[in-house]
């Protein structure tokens, strides 16, 4: 789920539905794979984390063609989120976010690079969705998905970049999922708390819908 696009090919999404917006094949263009970095390398940074992968699903274009084209896809994961602000459009796109400073004020603050999916990806409201992030001495390191509202139901989200996050100012954001013993952990859409007024500490059981 950690690759990305190079930042001199970003090309529109293709116009007819090809895949889920985690899978690489739903971009034009040159993806980039590369291997994990050894910050999130768990022999070689002492100790790596990931958020939970419960459900992923596709649903087939023709059953007699298991292999074959999709017409959908939805993967259900329990992460923590932040409400975060980007600029696709930018050359070199960054993460930022806002938070309480000394003065009693709102800052906002530099927490990662940025790597839109697409040319046309939305400059509106989005979350960064940490997939995997190190807990080991040395400089701090997130991986993750950036994303934003489906059009379905309340809960489901759609992936539109990739972001990694190596600042110092995001060593304190608190990436980690809870534990589901602390409160904060919802399971079901039913029971779902709207994201915008999420704390920061909280989590809940999202479903990531790519289905466009």
């Amino acid at each position: 789920m950690l690759w990305f696009k190079a930042d001199d090919t970003r090309c529109p999404r293709p116009a007819k539905y090809r895949a889920p917006a985690w899978s690489w094949a739903a971009v034009e263009g040159r993806v980039i794979a590369r291997e994990i970095d050894d910050r999130l390398n768990e022999d070689k940074c002492g100790g790596v984390e990931e958020c939970e992968m419960v459900r992923c699903e596709v649903v087939l274009a023709s059953e007699e063609v298991p292999f074959g084209e999709v017409d959908g896809g939805v993967l259900e994961m329990k992460a923590s989120i932040q409400k975060v602000m980007w600029d696709p459009t930018a050359d070199r796109a960054e993460l930022f976010m806002e938070r309480d400073n000394n003065e009693g004020g709102r800052e906002r603050v530099c927490i990662g690079e940025a790597y839109p999916d697409t040319a046309d990806e939305c400059s509106g409201d989005v979350w960064a969705v940490p997939v995997r992030w190190n807990k080991g001495r040395g400089e701090e390191l997130v991986a993750g998905l950036i994303v934003e509202r489906g059009s379905g139901e309340e809960g489901h989200f759609r992936c539109v970049g990739y972001f990694r996050s190596p600042s110092r100012e995001a060593s304190d954001l608190g990436w980690g999922v809870p534990e589901a013993d602390g409160g904060h952990c919802l399971e079901g859409i039913s029971t779902y708390i709207p994201v915008m007024t999420l704390e920061r500490e909280l989590s809940l059981f999202i479903k990531i819908d790519f289905c466009l």
